[in-house]
């Protein structure tokens, strides 16, 4: 008997964030901080995405440590869906 593998991929949130991140120069850790979640929290977000649900407040303090709009953002969840 075989067993599928399950491959997770990222949707376009996830590398758009990674991507600015790493762009910008800053860590996970600065990010975490800067809007008071997890540094766990952000290699998730940044490996699979932001979960649909998040709060509007959390959309704005994602999009300011990650210096984009808040629209950029929500853009990039509605494709994911």
């Amino acid at each position: 008997m075989t067993r599928n593998k399950v491959t997770i991929m990222p949707n376009a949130t996830a590398a758009f964030l990674r991507g600015r991140r790493e762009g910008l120069g800053i860590t996970r850790e600065d990010i975490a901080a800067t809007i008071g979640r997890s540094v766990s929290t952000i290699r998730r977000w940044e490996s699979v995405g932001i979960p649909g649900g998040i709060s509007a407040n959390t959309i704005r303090s994602v999009a300011v440590a990650y210096g984009v709009s808040a629209d950029d953002i929500c853009d990039r969840l509605q494709l994911a869906q």
